[in-house]
């Protein structure tokens, strides 16, 4: 845009300002000038008798514009007279013309971007399909209404029934389970309660991590973080380490008498949560003090305190809806037929949450473990995106449109859109 625009009128080279004609869009404003730039290209006349000579400077020539010389513009003097026009900055920038690049959406890059996507969505899916089909295991249910999980084959799911006794008895229960198919160590064993909810906010935070790292915490820290009965017995004993995740630990025992099962082995867990964990200095001499070990003495003992892998696992929320941690580890093979006796110490109660219980004996991949449902989500996504390539070149081959131009004209009021958004007559 040039210094002046039509009649002679002076104009600055950036023209959006709003049409005097037509209705303004922004209701809100309190300002009647708002939103348009007709003060800024009014020219600026600088008359002798109102401009203050400098030094150097005759009187009605040109005066320096201190904007213009900050903003590497330029003063220019109207023919015949002592006016001095504000020019913006000419550079490239300035002006916004420097080059660029606009993504033009086309039915074609639509279409190559949904089978591209599509491609990588099914391939990704057949790698877990494929890594989940090599895991081997089985599941026992032993409590809760008798279900079969999402990717878990007829012949892996077995059920023996071990409810906890009456007034919280511990129960013992030993069955037979027979190995689906061959299995090579280390074979994970894992425990499992659904549904379950860790991640409850009053519940994940009803812990104080100072107490299980050693340190000293004051009594009111306590009193504001666990709720009374999981800080004090009904004797008047301080439980430690307080809070309903400490005081809500699975304690359910299995045994597999053909093979031992290492319940303590450092796979377990990550060994920076691991030695994070600590007892305190006064450990186990305080009185009138509730230890772990005193309240769950099948998954700790005195020496090991809070340091017990069991418990370092549990305390760290799941942030699913049901607790799935590692129980132990067998470094031994399993073989397809083979004959298994488990013996079931069944403490926790879910009766009342209407939960299940059950132990998993599986084998690990590169992936961790098997993924169905995310198998079947990765080709399921493949598919939606192949169905919305199909549906492109469907509405392309039978009623194409010129880009920037309405497809049914009838309804746009004989009008097309140009590459800005602004209506035009059809071409």
């Amino acid at each position: 845009a040039g210094p002046s625009g039509a009649g002679g009128v002076l104009r600055s080279s950036f023209i959006f300002d709003h049409p005097p004609t037509a209705p303004r869009r922004i209701a809100f404003l309190r300002n009647p000038t708002a939103g348009d730039t007709s003060l800024v290209d009014q020219p600026h006349t600088l008359t002798a008798a109102a401009a203050t000579p400098q030094s150097g400077a005759a009187v009605g020539g040109p005066l320096p514009d201190e904007a213009d010389i900050e903003s590497g513009g330029s003063s220019v003097a109207a023919q015949g007279g002592g006016a001095a026009v504000r020019r913006p900055n000419t550079s490239r920038f300035s002006q916004q013309q420097l080059p660029y690049w606009r993504n033009g959406v086309t039915w074609r890059r639509i279409l190559w971007g949904a089978l591209c996507t599509g491609t990588i969505l099914f391939v990704l899916g057949i790698f877990v399909l494929v890594q989940t089909n090599q895991v081997s295991m089985f599941e026992i249910q032993y409590d809760g209404e008798e279900r079969r999980p999402l990717g878990t084959y007829p012949e892996e799911m077995n059920y023996h029934e071990c409810h906890v006794g009456t007034d919280g008895a511990t129960s013992s229960c030993m069955f037979d389970v027979t190995v689906p198919q061959d299995m090579q160590p280390p074979i994970v064993l894992l425990y499992e309660v659904t549904p379950f909810y860790q991640n409850y906010y009053s519940y994940m935070t009803s812990v104080v991590f100072d107490q299980l790292t050693g340190e000293y915490v004051p009594r009111s820290e306590v009193e504001a973080t666990c709720a009374e009965p999981s800080r004090q017995t009904s004797a008047g004993d301080e439980i430690f380490p307080c809070g309903l995740v400490a005081t809500s630990v699975f304690n359910d025992t299995v045994e597999v008498l053909e093979v031992p099962v290492n319940e303590d082995d450092p796979r377990m867990n990550w060994q920076s949560d691991y030695d994070r964990f600590a007892n305190p200095e006064d450990y186990p001499g305080r009185a009138n003090t509730s230890w772990l070990y005193e309240r769950y003495p099948t998954i700790t003992d005195e020496q090991r305190g809070v340091k017990s892998r069991r418990v370092v696992d549990w305390m760290f929320p799941s942030f699913f809806g049901h607790v799935r941690n590692t129980y132990g580890f067998i470094d031994a093979p399993l073989h397809k037929g083979q004959q298994l006796t488990i013996r079931v110490n069944a403490s926790f109660p879910v009766q009342e949450l209407g939960a299940e219980k059950r132990v998993i004996f599986t084998t690990r991949n590169g992936l961790g473990g098997r993924h169905t449902v995310m198998a079947y989500l990765l080709l399921a996504s493949s598919c939606a995106c192949y169905l919305m390539a199909i549906a492109v070149l469907l509405v392309q081959r039978t009623c194409p449109r010129r880009a920037g131009s309405p497809r049914f004209p009838a309804l746009s009021g004989g009008l097309t859109v140009d590459s800005f958004g602004e209506a035009a007559p059809p071409p």
